[in-house]
């Protein structure tokens, strides 16, 4: 993949800081990956945002990093990061994977206090609550706080990319729900619903509601060759992508391109969700699983038990 240069990300930039000013300054900047700390130029991209007074932050993995880089990601004007406190790479090597999840995220733990002992002023973490760090959630929390950490972010698997292949290892069993809910309530109760940040929900996770289509109304994605997507797990379907930062320009695509005012209108629902009352919260479902399961980017999401019940009565 060729990725965009510097000086192609500045213009990136302005464009994004173009956009903002059409909305009157409400824009954030997520700069992720991948892992955007393998890129020798982050802290002149970080900087640039500072300068055009847009706020952002940085999404990590956790990997290694120096003392001297974290000084420059400073002086460029970091002052927000969440790092991922879990990690899938351990999943096949169920002997010692115990012992491999508390090295991870002690290592990962100890990357973010880093962080923030150097001054940054707010530094998150992330869970993703797979099979395999249900039962260590607890104590990942409690060492997050320990540590300092302003806020810890507990997300479902989304059933996407890895997500969707491995699904079968790394989601939570059925029989867990009720483990899930009341580990995460007591949690809450323990810290605080500012400390717990937690976004999962069981009825979408054991696909009894769908994913609610957010295209063409939180933001954009663009990849680091320039091409522009409506949503992260869009990134995985083609016929998704919307054009080339190269070549197009934001405020256009995101004005007046056709897919994406085609979701925001929700002109493009078939039966039985044209007739749905609640189709304007789940906004037709989530739209990767119309495409993998039926190779139609515009077809009822599969998972709402709704369509399922349509379908068998059809």
């Amino acid at each position: 993949m060729n990725e965009l240069n510097l000086s192609e990300w500045i213009s990136v930039i302005d464009q994004i800081k173009r956009l903002d000013e059409k909305y009157e300054g409400i824009m954030d900047v997520v700069v992720t990956g991948g892992e955007p700390l393998l890129r020798s130029d982050l802290e002149e991209i970080l900087s640039y945002i500072t300068r055009q007074k847009l706020r952002h932050m940085l999404l990590s993995s956790g990997e290694p990093i120096s003392d001297d880089r974290i000084t420059k990601l400073l002086e460029s004007g970091l002052e927000k990061i969440r790092i991922n406190l879990t990690s899938h790479k351990y999943v096949f090597n169920m002997q010692s994977l115990i012992m491999h999840i508390k090295n991870e995220v002690a290592k990962k733990i100890n990357i973010t206090k880093k962080f923030k002992d150097f001054g940054v002023k707010e530094v998150g973490g992330n869970i993703v609550l797979t099979s395999y760090y249900l039962d260590f959630l607890e104590e990942i929390v409690k060492l997050a706080y320990k540590s300092n950490l302003d806020w810890i972010e507990i997300h479902s698997v989304i059933k996407v990319g890895h997500g969707y292949i491995n699904q079968k290892f790394i989601v939570p069993d059925p029989n867990d729900e009720r483990t899930i809910q009341e580990k995460l309530k007591k949690l809450i109760e323990i810290y605080g619903e500012k400390f717990i940040q937690n976004y999962v929900d069981t009825d979408i996770l054991y696909s009894r509601i769908p994913i609610p289509t957010n295209w063409g109304e939180v933001g954009l994605v663009i990849v680091p060759n320039g091409d522009i997507y409506p949503g992260s797990e869009a990134t995985s379907i083609p016929l998704s992508k919307l054009g080339n930062i190269k070549n197009d320009s934001l405020i256009e695509i995101w004005f007046s391109n056709s897919l994406l005012n085609k979701i925001r209108s929700l002109s493009f629902l078939g039966e039985p969700c044209k007739s749905c009352e609640v189709k304007k919260l789940c906004r037709g479902g989530f739209r990767f699983n119309a495409y993998i399961t039926k190779n139609d980017l515009f077809a009822p999401d599969p998972s709402c038990q709704l369509v399922k019940d349509y379908i068998g009565k059809s």
